[in-house]
């Protein structure tokens, strides 16, 4: 009987939370040192706007993101396990970080153009011409 009753139970039991701190909202000091230092470094980069106004954009979505997909996680965590509310949570945390790996990849893209454009070492390493000794002779067509 008591291998049924074990087997009745879901296999991730939720976190037990005392019963004064259910609604409470209290971050640890790790989160609030992180949370610190990403709106420092995110007003910084905002204050420099000179770089251009997507910048700021890519600066602003990138925080908010960021914080609304932490929230999410906080409320998954406490979210009991099956629920309707995880499901929605769940999805809505894969689409959070989906659209900050795209945002991050358009940059990276922006980025390696702007380098690939500038003629930097990446593009003349790979420039045959750019090395004499990998090409000692001139192509000369007769």
């Amino acid at each position: 009987m008591a291998a049924g009753a074990q087997l009745e139970q879901p296999l991730i039991q939720p976190a037990s939370l005392p019963e004064d701190s259910k609604g409470a909202w209290l971050p640890s000091p790790p989160t609030i040192v992180g949370f610190a230092f990403l709106t420092l470094s995110s007003a910084m980069a905002v204050s420099s706007w000179r770089r251009g106004l997507g910048a700021v954009f890519f600066v602003a979505f990138s925080y908010l993101d960021l914080v609304v997909l932490f929230y999410c996680l906080r409320v998954y965590r406490r979210a009991p396990p099956g629920s309707l509310r995880r499901e929605n949570l769940r999805v809505a945390m894969w689409l959070l970080a989906t659209m900050l790996t795209i945002s991050f990849l358009q940059l990276l893209e922006f980025w390696f153009l702007c380098v690939g454009n500038s003629r930097g070492f990446i593009v003349d390493f790979m420039d045959d011409t750019a090395c004499p000794r990998q090409n000692p002779y001139p192509s000369t067509v007769p």
